[in-house]
């Protein structure tokens, strides 16, 4: 194992993950909406009283993922933006980092490719990301 400067020890073995062979969104047969809500329900929720359990979705966002990303007879997406709209407490925050983080490293990301997440402008709207020194969150998001 590699040293990380001049007199360091090795990295202990804590906080590593093990590497799996197959990630459940790369498994074959997987339609696209199917890779994208497997990509989903295996990341981990990190924080609140579900912390250390894996993300579920529920049926309406499932139903949501399934229609925006339906393809048609010849494997293309028509439906090209989404909008979602519902009352506070419901999981669209939840959802929406999600697919963010599906769209920037699981199964839809792309190279070089942007993406725009708009929390709610108004007074009392919540971020969906906070800085703190990562270069994926702006700041001020």
């Amino acid at each position: 194992m590699a040293l990380r400067g001049v007199g360091a020890k090795p990295l202990s073995e804590r906080g590593k993950l093990d590497e799996r062979p197959v990630k459940p969104w790369e498994v074959k047969g997987l339609s696209r909406a199917d890779r994208v809500i497997a990509f989903c329900e295996d990341l981990p929720i990190t924080a609140g009283k579900l912390a250390g359990t894996q993300m579920r979705l529920r049926a309406w966002q499932r139903e949501f993922i399934a229609a925006v990303y339906a393809e048609d007879g010849e494997g293309f997406r028509p439906v090209r933006t989404a909008v979602l709209s519902m009352a506070r407490k419901n999981g669209k925050t939840q959802l929406a980092a999600a697919l963010a983080l599906c769209h920037l490293l699981g199964p839809e990301a792309e190279p070089r490719r942007g993406l725009f997440l708009r929390p709610d402008p108004r007074p009392g709207g919540k971020a969906i990301c906070q800085n703190g020194g990562d270069p994926a969150c702006p700041p001020g998001a």
